[in-house]
């Protein structure tokens, strides 16, 4: 099953295109605000755009040229939103079963395939109990089985585990990783909003970047990850993105720095982007003698701890560091250090 998604929504600064193939999931990622809610709202038919088109399977669910319109009942659309959203009147099997039956099951037939889901989850034993009853990821693994339970064409995950606690989060997290994988299988498509670097790695095929409504960046999710193309995508990943113009084996930074690499195979003047790791920079009150291809004077403007080691943050890159070394530099915002790195510890490549 195939998606293909255009929405032109100027009141929300939305504009962008989306193609889906069958039997893939489709990581959705970008800042709050950069559209990722109303792409999902047009997919599943709660929001209308002024411009837009969505062909599900073949099937035009939206084409406003043609004041084409399927409402969401109608789609075959699942959506599985942060809160689980559980009728609190109904028991967790009839929870699971009401999409079946909205759709014309019989009650028997409904409970049959809501609690095959709730097996398939691992909490068939939840069966009799009420929502209120259920702890956080009791009930998102619930809400999980609800929205599979009318067996959706196309299943929508709109951050799933954001409100969840940290212990419950792997959990579900693997429950999906198997209901995903079954799908794929099936050759059913699904898309996933999500700001974890986990979720992307271990839930999605391809990754889609969208920043200030527009798509920056689409493609295989290593590597959108390996070779980011945007600050954000960068940022999710761990790494320090310089972006500017090629110049031989390096780049001329859009804020003037000079990044020397190893190798590049890029026309100078090209559109480009130069990724590093930061645990390859090298954090130095002096700057260093003998000749380091890269040397960048620099201010730090935080240190975020993390366990022994800190992420050391400047107006030029990211360093990675031992918390000793935080402490024998003296590092906190406002120090100048020099930074270096090697040029071969940097990656350049093509927008």
């Amino acid at each position: 099953m195939s998606v293909q998604l255009v929405v032109d929504a100027p009141d929300r600064g939305v504009m962008l295109e989306l193609d889906v193939a069958p039997g893939t999931t489709l990581g959705l990622v970008g800042p709050n605000g950069a559209g990722k809610s109303t792409v999902l709202a047009t997919l599943a038919g709660t929001l209308r755009p002024q411009h837009g088109r969505v062909v599900v399977d073949g099937e035009v669910l939206l084409d406003t040229a043609s004041g084409t319109w399927c409402a969401p009942h109608e789609r075959g659309v699942g959506l599985l939103a942060q809160e689980p959203l559980l009728f609190p009147h109904l028991g967790v099997l009839d929870n699971v079963a009401f999409g079946p039956r909205s759709a014309g099951a019989s009650r028997a037939a409904a409970r049959e395939t809501a609690r095959d889901h709730l097996d398939e989850l691992g909490c068939a034993d939840l069966a009799d109990r009420r929502p209120g009853t259920l702890s956080g990821g009791q009930a998102a693994r619930v809400a999980l089985a609800r929205a599979l339970a009318p067996d959706p064409r196309l299943l929508l995950l709109d951050e799933p585990m954001a409100a969840l606690d940290a212990g419950t989060v792997p959990l579900l997290r693997s429950a999906l990783a198997q209901v995903l994988r079954r799908r794929r299988q099936d050759g059913g498509t699904a898309v996933l909003v999500t700001h974890d670097v986990l979720d992307a790695l271990l839930l999605t095929d391809r990754l889609a970047v969208v920043e200030d409504g527009r798509l920056v960046d689409v493609g295989p999710t290593a590597r959108v990850l390996e070779q980011p193309r945007s600050r954000f995508a960068a940022d999710l990943a761990g790494l320090n993105l310089v972006r500017g113009t090629a110049t031989g084996p390096g780049l001329h930074g859009d804020d003037g720095l000079v990044v020397h690499a190893a190798t590049a195979a890029l026309p100078d003047g090209s559109p480009a982007v130069a990724v590093l790791d930061p645990a390859a920079v090298a954090v130095h009150l002096d700057a260093p003698v003998g000749s380091p291809r890269n040397v960048w004077p620099a201010t730090v403007t935080s240190v975020e701890p993390r366990g022994r080691r800190a992420l050391v943050r400047t107006d030029v890159v990211s360093a990675d560091v031992t918390v000793d070394a935080v402490a024998e530099l003296r590092l906190e915002p406002g120090r100048r250090v020099h930074l270096v790195v090697k040029a071969s510890e940097v990656q350049v490549h093509g927008l």
